[in-house]
């Protein structure tokens, strides 16, 4: 037995197919803007922990605790934390 379908009529084709570039563009417009908003938080910090350093630097956390203590960053120590400037991290890229 043999069974054939009805096409579909272009102009639903068309239709359908413009909704859904329509939502596509929506999802993607999410996803940027989110993105977006996240590093533009991150770059507004002052200060960063060595591993917000080392994310940047495509570098270990050590590695960015030894450029520190090394000079090669701007560091600030708060009791045995240690934080990196920004704009060192920035400045070193």
């Amino acid at each position: 037995m043999s069974t054939t379908r009805s096409p579909i009529p272009p102009a639903a084709l068309e239709r359908f197919m413009h909704a859904l570039v329509e939502v596509i563009e929506w999802v993607v417009d999410e996803r940027v803007n989110a993105l977006l908003t996240a590093l533009n938080a991150q770059q507004a910090k002052k200060w960063l922990t060595p591993a917000e350093a080392a994310e940047r630097l495509h570098c270990t956390p050590d590695a960015a605790r030894r450029r520190a203590k090394r000079g090669r960053l701007e560091a600030r120590y708060q009791g045995r934390s240690v934080y990196i400037s920004a704009e060192s991290v920035d400045g070193l890229r």
